[in-house]
C-alpha cells in the first residue's frame, strides 16, 4: 500500500516520485506538502516539522532556530537520507522547504542517484511584500502540523481542522530572526535553487493565488 491508499486524489502517475516544494518563507511549501500527503499518498518530508521532532535531545538547536539560524547540515542530511531508504521503490515523497544549503542539495542528488530516483523541484514564487505578511501572521497547530496565515488566526488561534491551538514561530516573533531568515534566503536558498535550475529539475509557478489553485498547478506538473 501507498499511505493507506486509496487516497482520493491517487494517480498511478505518482508512482516513484520524488518531488521538493521549495520558495519564500510564507509561500506555502508546507501546505501544498500537506496537501500531497493528505489528497495523494505521498509521503511527507517537512524539515521544520522533523527538526521539531528532535527539540527535546538537541534543546540548543531550538534556540538556534529559534533566533532564525538555519540548522546544521549533518542533521538535515541525516534526516533526509532517513526518509528516504525506509521507502519502497514504488511510495512517492514531498519535501517541503528541505535543501536549504548547497551541500544539501548535493548530498540529496547524490543520494537519489544512488537510489534511482528523479527529483522533481517546483517553486512556488511570491513577492516580498507578500512574503512579509504571512511570516508576521503565520501561526502554526502543533496538533495537525498545519499552518495557517492571516489576522483572523492572530486574533483567533483555533486550527479550523481539528480545533487545536495555533501557536507562532519563535523564529517569527521578532524582526531580528526575520531578518535573518529573509538573509539566508536570498544567499543560501537561492544558492540551492539555482543549482537545481543548472540541472533542469526545477519548475516555477505563481503563488499568488488561492491554495487550491496552486495545488491543481501542481497536480497537473506531476502527472506530465
Amino acid at each position: 500500500y501507498v499511505n493507506d491508499r486509496p487516497k482520493p486524489l491517487w494517480s498511478d502517475l505518482f508512482k516513484g516520485k520524488t518531488v521538493l516544494i521549495q520558495g519564500k518563507p510564507g509561500c506555502g511549501k508546507d501546505t501544498q506538502g500537506r496537501l500531497l500527503q493528505n489528497l495523494c499518498g505521498f509521503k511527507f518530508f517537512g524539515s521544520g516539522y522533523e527538526l521539531r521532532r528532535l527539540f527535546s535531545k538537541f534543546p540548543i538547536l531550538a534556540e538556534s532556530l529559534g533566533n532564525g539560524n538555519l540548522a546544521p547540515e549533518i542533521i538535515i542530511n541525516y534526516l533526509m537520507t532517513a526518509n528516504l531508504i525506509k521507502l519502497e521503490k514504488f511510495e512517492p515523497i514531498v519535501f517541503a522547504g528541505a535543501a536549504k544549503k548547497l551541500g544539501e542539495a548535493i548530498g540529496l542528488i547524490d543520494l537519489l542517484t544512488l537510489l534511482n530516483r528523479k527529483l522533481q523541484v517546483i517553486v512556488i514564487d511570491i513577492d516580498d511584500e507578500l512574503m512579509r505578511e504571512r511570516i508576521v501572521t503565520r501561526r502554526n497547530c502543533d496538533a495537525c502540523e498545519t499552518s495557517f496565515f492571516g489576522e483572523d488566526f492572530v486574533s483567533n488561534p483555533t486550527c479550523p481542522q481539528c480545533k487545536g491551538l495555533l501557536s507562532f514561530r519563535p523564529e517569527n516573533s521578532s524582526k531580528k530572526a526575520i531578518d535573518k531568515i529573509l538573509s539566508w534566503y536570498k544567499t543560501d536558498v537561492l544558492s540551492v535553487i539555482g543549482y537545481f535550475e543548472k540541472i533542469g529539475s526545477v519548475t516555477r509557478i505563481n503563488g499568488h493565488r488561492s491554495k487550491k489553485e496552486i495545488f491543481e498547478n501542481i497536480l497537473e506538473i506531476l502527472k506530465k
